[in-house]
């Protein structure tokens, strides 16, 4: 079975349209390199989107008090949240572990600026969307403020 496997994979048979045949034989290093040229441009855009949702937070975290550079450091940027949210602490313990319990975090932040409970979903799950319009629109957040708040 697996040298079935292998045999697929390393050995391609075509036919083009005009009736030519042919076939593409490739090494097992190559292979890897073709897999591990597809896992590296996974990887990269994966941690891209991850730091881009995490700059486009800069805004949200200033309107509640926060310092933007909160929203780029991982655990922190989560904690800030928990505070803004008024959530308590023990749901950020338990979300380092089990991610899906921030969406609660994110229902109470959502609250917070006027929202509902769907845009809290809508931060959980395309938060590069409904960040940057709660951090940079005209929502105001009724929160707690964080000690970086603006004293007037």
């Amino acid at each position: 079975m697996l040298n079935a496997l292998k045999s697929l994979a390393t050995s391609i048979n075509f036919t083009t349209s005009t009736g030519d045949s042919g076939s593409i034989s490739i090494t097992d290093g190559e292979a890897a390199g073709i897999l591990g040229l597809g896992f590296g441009f996974m990887l990269v855009m994966i941690i891209g989107a991850l730091l881009l949702t995490m700059v486009l937070q800069w805004g949200v975290y200033k309107k509640g008090g926060y310092p933007g550079w909160a929203g780029i450091v991982p655990f922190y940027n989560s904690y800030c949240l928990c505070k803004m949210a008024g959530v308590d602490i023990v749901i950020f313990v338990i979300g380092i572990f089990i991610p899906l319990v921030h969406i609660y975090t994110y229902i109470e932040l959502a609250k917070k600026f006027g929202k509902d409970a769907l845009w809290g979903v809508g931060l959980f799950l395309l938060g590069f969307i409904f960040f940057p319009i709660l951090g940079y629109g005209d929502a105001k957040f009724n929160g707690p403020k964080g000690p970086y708040a603006d004293k007037k």
